[in-house]
């Protein structure tokens, strides 16, 4: 019986180990005086929302729409603005660790 429930615990050691980490979403109210600094782990997502007259422009992002979104695959520092309103006074930089 000793032998079972060690088996047992073993594997449900192993099922919990073996459960992936879920990415996390971090959300960006995109307005004139946003001017931050977002961090987050590889594999997360950062995703700005605006209503109005703005967009979201950095590497990998050039949009226009009501809302954008990206998910980080490799560390690094990455700067995204509104290029209609200007980096002093629209601009997000997420650093990925």
């Amino acid at each position: 019986m000793r032998r079972v429930t060690i088996i047992f615990a073993a594997l449900a050691v192993t099922a919990v180990l073996a459960v992936p980490a879920f990415a996390a979403t971090t959300t960006v109210n995109w307005r004139i005086g946003t001017v931050n600094t977002v961090n987050i782990t590889k594999g997360n997502t950062v995703k700005w929302n605006w209503s109005g007259r703005h967009n979201v422009v950095g590497p990998s992002l050039n949009k226009s729409t009501s809302g954008a979104s990206r998910t980080f695959s490799a560390k690094g520092t990455f700067v995204y603005i509104c290029t209609i309103h200007g980096a002093t006074v629209q601009k997000t930089t997420v650093k990925v660790s």
